[in-house]
C-alpha cells in the first residue's frame, strides 16, 4: 500500500470529501478509471 498527499483548494477539497470522493476506495477508483480510459486512448 502506497501513501499519497495533495494539496487542493480548501473548498474543492471541502466539496470532495462532503461527496466522498476523498475516500480511499472512490480515489482508487477514480485513478483505475483514468488508467483504463488512458489505456484506451492508445489503442484509437
Amino acid at each position: 500500500m502506497t501513501t499519497i498527499t495533495i494539496e487542493l483548494p480548501e473548498e474543492l477539497a471541502e466539496e470532495a470529501r462532503s461527496h466522498g470522493l476523498l475516500a480511499a476506495r472512490a480515489v482508487e477508483a477514480m485513478i483505475r478509471d483514468a488508467l483504463r480510459r488512458r489505456a484506451g486512448r492508445v489503442f484509437i
